[in-house]
């Protein structure tokens, strides 16, 4: 166990991520043959598939670590710690939609409660995406954070537009796609939806004027 984690260790250290995954996958093969509760291997798996970009891997490894940790020694500052960096790995991941589930699995009222200010949802819309002939504006709302959108289907930034009010669409394609941002920086998922406003050109306007 101890060689397998060392050279999984240094490997990691040394950046070559894809190496280093069987020696720290079989640390933690080893560990669980014998019930242990080291959680070095499952955290050290997580920092190697994010580096990897293998993001539900990286997540599923510290959350397990957290889980682990949990069963094995209990409330402690040490799981606490654990918890915050797995909702930093959700934030850096995109996977937020992820954060209220892992406070409801968390048996610590105390550690619920430093959790609840990471919670973030996808905005709602209030009209429907598709096409109209008249014009028509959006309304934005979101529990937990402020609001930001592009409409040009870019992913936004706390740098984009921040919603205030009603959002009013122009004429052609309108790809709106907006984000909640929390007071911890987490980001939502994008809410993405399509509009176009078509107006059909009536000849009898013409002869009117």
């Amino acid at each position: 166990y101890s060689y397998q984690l060392k050279k999984g260790t240094e490997l990691l250290e040394e950046e070559q991520y894809q190496e280093a995954l069987p020696y720290l996958k079989q640390a933690q093969s080893i560990q669980e043959g014998r019930q242990g509760t080291d959680i070095v291997p499952l955290c050290e798996m997580s920092k190697a598939y994010e580096a990897l970009e293998a993001k539900e891997l990286a997540v599923e490894c510290l959350w397990k670590a957290v889980a682990l940790e949990e069963t094995a020694r209990g409330e402690s500052q040490e799981l606490l710690e654990l918890y915050l960096q797995l909702m930093e790995l959700l934030n850096e991941t995109k996977q937020t939609s992820l954060v209220q589930e892992v406070i409801d699995t968390c048996a610590y009222d105390a550690i619920r409660e430093e959790l609840l200010p990471y919670r973030v949802e996808k905005p709602t819309c209030s009209l429907a995406e598709g096409v109209y002939h008249y014009y028509v504006s959006l309304e934005l709302d979101a529990e937990y954070g402020a609001i930001f959108y592009t409409l040009d289907g870019t992913e936004p930034t706390r740098d984009s537009a921040r919603y205030e009010k009603p959002i009013s669409l122009t004429e052609g394609e309108n790809l709106l796609c907006a984000v909640a941002i929390n007071k911890k920086g987490m980001v939502s998922e994008p809410l993405v939806q399509i509009y176009r406003l078509e107006f059909q050109y009536d000849p009898d306007m013409d002869e009117e004027d």
